[in-house]
């Protein structure tokens, strides 16, 4: 057996202890040992019991894995030894030899309902099995269950709001939690939109086959009765339920069952979560009434939190802003002054009748009038929170667009500028404009990071790393250095000196990250400095329920 507990990161205080002879470290949702961690790969790293001994395995991560501070690709673990994996450590507490001990399956059913067998698993070492005539004489097994089912699901819940995932990606979670512990067939998370004051859906799951071409009503009599009460309404049937009579949403949708929670903090509604079932009758139980309510007591604390948290960084960001005004004055001083006298040239050249002055002069004061309209864009960006319009995004058009406008600029430079496209790149669900706005920042840094470079180059790439679109910008520049690889994206740090603002790349890990993507930086295959955003490909577009 191994003992692995989470001592830095998103999922601080987690403690694992698989049981299986091999596991999978990462993001992804079928892992054994899921982090949520968005630096970290959804299949990160493998773990496999080899001889009595454990041994780790890179699986040829974005960010590579480290232990005790040294990158590897397979190494055996012992006690003591310390993990990285993107922003998260691990520390291995124990390890003893030999296979996992083996494990039993129980399957306990509802005699009344029969719901599908619920599977609990027990480890031979902590207890022993009793007989299946013992369970079934047993009136409290199936409520042991039950606790148990809901004690797992609230503890992966918790670890799920003890991460720094946004909104709606935590409530994607919190909703696959209930997927896999509650027998729903459709699932649908509303939250109130500070602007209309109207519920909005935030996320959504159904076990149809193509649940985004399908239309979800919810009952408007249901959702009143849970916003103004405050409680959590059940219906086992609602073909006889008294409160719904047939003219009503519930019934001509042939829903059968549903539930319906409050997302609530501090006395105040913030939303609902909201189950059903169009099959059978009875499908919900009071164990689920109590599950379902539990997750969205805490969803409701934790998107209480996350609000006041964007509320605060949002405070934060103006006031940085704010204080940085007497640096960004200067930097538009001097920007002004290459204008006026360009300006002045022009006008000088008028007069003489000079016409490739009146060129040179007009130059200087149209590169300058651009750097004023990147200030004014960047400022914008980053002091204004948005969410992205996603539609069908095709990234390989973004990287030759953006080419084609920096192309004069390069050439000009004696820059070599190459494009490398993918092209059976698929379309990601992305904010086009957005996408644009990034790879035109990082494009101009690599220029101007290779500028009066002797055989200086840019590559602008496309490609697909499993479950994620890239698009990557290189220079044969010197490179970041690594001190300040760290902190590159913070805002207002340049490594231009006056003739930056320290804006621009942390307006792209905005954009990125309000895309649920991520970006990184490390040395290029040329030398220099390679920038990488990396975009989840599946995106689905979130159904709006309609109440009616």
């Amino acid at each position: 057996m191994i003992q692995i507990n989470v001592i830095a990161g998103p999922s601080k205080g987690a403690s694992f202890k698989p049981d299986e002879a091999s596991f999978i470290i990462g993001r992804g949702r079928t892992n054994r040992i899921i982090l949520l961690d968005n630096k970290v790969s959804a299949r990160h790293a493998q773990i496999d019991c080899r001889g009595g001994e454990y041994v780790l395995r890179d699986l040829d991560s974005t960010n590579g894995t480290f232990v005790n501070g040294q990158a590897v690709q397979d190494v055996a673990l012992k006690v003591g030894d310390e993990v990285r994996v993107g922003q998260t450590t691990l520390r291995v507490m124990a390890v003893s030899g030999g296979p996992p001990a083996q494990s039993a399956m129980v399957s306990i059913a509802d005699a009344d309902a029969e719901p599908a067998p619920v599977q609990v698993r027990f480890k031979r070492e902590d207890r022993p099995l009793p007989e299946p005539s013992q369970l079934a004489q047993d009136v409290s097994a199936p409520g042991v269950v039950d606790a148990y089912r809901n004690l797992l699901a609230m503890y992966n819940v918790a670890g799920i709001i003890r991460s720094n995932a946004d909104v709606d990606r935590m409530l994607d979670e919190v909703l696959d939690q209930i997927f896999r512990n509650i027998r729903a067939e459709r699932a649908v998370v509303m939250v109130f939109d500070d602007e209309t004051g109207e519920l909005a859906s935030r996320a959504f799951r159904s076990r149809t086959e193509r649940p985004d071409e399908e239309e979800m009503v919810i009952s408007r009599t249901i959702v009143n009765e849970v916003i103004d009460r405050q409680e959590t309404v059940l219906t086992g049937d609602a073909t006889l339920d008294e409160r719904f009579n047939p003219a009503q949403s519930i019934v001509q949708q042939h829903i059968r069952s549903a539930m319906c929670a409050p997302l609530s903090a501090k006395n105040r509604a913030l939303g609902i979560i909201y189950v059903d079932c169009r099959t059978e009758a009875g499908t919900f139980k009071k164990s689920d009434l109590e599950l379902l309510t539990a997750i969205a007591n805490e969803a409701g604390v934790a998107v209480e939190n996350r609000i006041l948290r964007d509320a605060n960084l949002k405070a934060e960001r103006l006031a940085a802003v704010g204080q940085t005004v007497a640096g960004l004055s200067h930097y538009i001083k001097n920007v002004l002054t290459c204008m006026e006298a360009g300006s002045e040239m022009v006008s000088m050249a008028l007069t003489d009748g000079d016409l490739d002055a009146v060129r040179r002069g007009w130059g200087i004061v149209g590169r300058n009038e651009r750097k004023i309209s990147e200030l004014v864009l960047d400022m914008l960006s980053y002091s204004t929170e948005r969410r992205p319009a996603r539609t069908a995004c095709r990234l390989n058009d973004v990287a030759a667009d953006v080419a084609d406008m920096v192309k004069p600029a390069a050439d000009a430079a004696a820059v070599g500028l190459v494009l490398e496209l993918d092209p059976d790149l698929p379309d990601v669900r992305a904010d086009a404009h957005g996408m644009h706005r990034c790879v035109l920042n990082l494009l101009t840094n690599a220029l101007d990071a290779v500028e009066g470079r002797e055989g200086a180059s840019v590559r602008v790439s496309t490609g697909r790393d499993a479950d994620r679109a890239v698009i990557a910008v290189a220079d044969n520049g010197e490179g970041v250095p690594d001190e300040l690889k760290s902190r590159i994206f913070d805002v207002f740090l340049t490594t231009k000196g006056e003739r930056g603002t320290g804006l621009g790349l942390a307006v792209v890990k905005k954009i990125v990250n309000e895309h649920g993507g991520e970006i990184s930086v490390a040395r290029s295959a040329e030398g220099g400095a390679e920038f990488k955003i990396s975009l989840p490909l599946d995106q689905t577009e979130i159904p709006a329920p309609n109440i009616q």
